[in-house]
């Protein structure tokens, strides 16, 4: 298994932006969508379906790991 995380920040005017890992997908490692990690089309796709939709949010960092990846917050 692959995981695909992104680490997501968003700022208010003024305030440092604050940031933390959502998981994108976990794949089989076998059907290719682990290429997805470098595919910045279906990560702009995956965003606009997201609640991280709109200019407020962006990607600050892809993260892939080999199994299920724990996630982190960070700042």
């Amino acid at each position: 298994m692959i995981s695909i995380v992104a680490v997501m920040c968003h700022s208010l005017a003024g305030v440092p932006a604050v940031c933390h890992e959502e998981l994108v997908m976990e794949t089989d490692g076998e059907s290719g969508t682990g290429l997805a990690c470098a595919n910045q089309p279906a990560l702009a796709e995956w965003k606009g379906a997201s609640k991280f939709a709109g200019d407020q949010w962006w990607v600050k960092r892809l993260r892939c790991t080999v199994g299920h990846a724990v996630l982190r917050d960070e700042t």
